[in-house]
């Protein structure tokens, strides 16, 4: 199988987690956010262990390019969002001046 993004990944500055509103940011852009999502697909595949469902990862990323902070904001299983979510932490981003965020929806 292949990991499939449910929906275009959702960019938001730093300040703006969580807000309803979109507004890209002068970092890490979406085309970023695909690369680095694609390199992590074989591990979040695995997560799903044979179930389906969707799961959504919101993200915070340093300016360094590190993850700050990773976590499961819908999951069809709690064990399953928690496998997605450790194979987000491995994810390295292009240094940027304020670093940013997203939501990553994932049906696997």
């Amino acid at each position: 199988g292949r990991v499939c993004p449910a929906a275009v990944p959702e960019v938001f500055a730093p300040e703006r987690l969580g807000a309803v509103a979109a507004v890209p940011i002068d970092g890490i852009t979406k085309a970023d956010i695909t690369r680095a999502i694609a390199g992590a697909s074989d591990q979040v595949e695995a997560c799903a262990t044979g179930r389906r469902g969707l799961v959504i990862v919101a993200v915070r990323v340093a300016p360094s390019g590190a993850i700050i902070n990773a976590s499961a904001t819908k999951a069809f299983d709690d064990k399953i969002g928690a496998c997605v979510v450790a194979a987000m932490q491995g994810l390295v981003f292009r240094a940027t001046k304020d670093g940013g965020s997203f939501r990553y929806p994932f049906r696997l």
